[in-house]
């Protein structure tokens, strides 16, 4: 197979899992634990010098790439498919919003709640949270008109960006109150190859 995936089970990798198997594409899996530090390895850091996953190995392209949604638009772009040309501007537009928005406010909540820090001030942990559910909430406020994906009608690649990190997040303080992201994260996860996806770095 000429894709190979270098991930671990974090909600950015399960992005690049859930993309190549919603794309149907083949692909060899390298399982990185990323206790045992494997992500700093001299051989990985050849693939991604920044020491992270997911990074892909297109052997076919000679093509080496990291970062969760560059991964997802790089494949969209191999394949021709979950990036329509008519919501493209609005797809582009969402893909950044969970890799930026999104991600980046879970990213600072957990990394907050997992800290050694002696002192942790329960207001900064619920400053964070509410990072998170403002976020979170205008994916909620935009399915409230009852679209199945966050794009309208139409599975994109923007519904693989957003879901896995809403569904990292389904259970901090006030995301749980989004019902129309909760029942959106459960109707994402309810296709059979996102659910594979996710199987695949458990």
């Amino acid at each position: 197979m000429s894709l190979h995936l270098y991930a671990a089970n974090t909600s950015n990798a399960q992005r690049a899992s859930c993309a190549l198997e919603e794309f149907g594409l083949p692909y060899t899996l390298h399982k990185l634990d990323l206790s045992k530090g494997e992500q700093k390895t001299a051989e990985f850091l050849a693939i991604n010098p920044a020491g992270q996953v997911p990074a892909l190995v297109d052997d076919a392209a000679g093509v080496k790439i990291a970062q969760s949604c560059a991964i997802l638009l790089y494949l969209a772009d191999k394949t021709g498919k979950l990036l329509p040309a008519a919501k493209k501007a609005d797809v582009l537009r969402l893909v950044a919003y969970s890799a930026s928005d999104v991600s980046g406010a879970i990213g600072a909540y957990i990394g907050f709640s997992m800290s050694k820090l002696a002192d942790k001030p329960a207001p900064v942990g619920e400053w964070l949270a509410g990072r998170v559910a403002t976020a979170l909430g205008q994916a909620n406020k935009a399915l409230a008109d009852g679209r199945p994906f966050i794009a309208g009608d139409e599975f994109t690649i923007a519904d693989i960006a957003l879901a896995p990190a809403a569904r990292r997040a389904k259970d901090i303080p006030g995301v749980a109150e989004l019902s129309h992201l909760q029942a959106y994260i459960a109707r994402v996860f309810a296709r059979p190859a996102m659910a594979k996806g996710l199987a695949a770095l458990a």
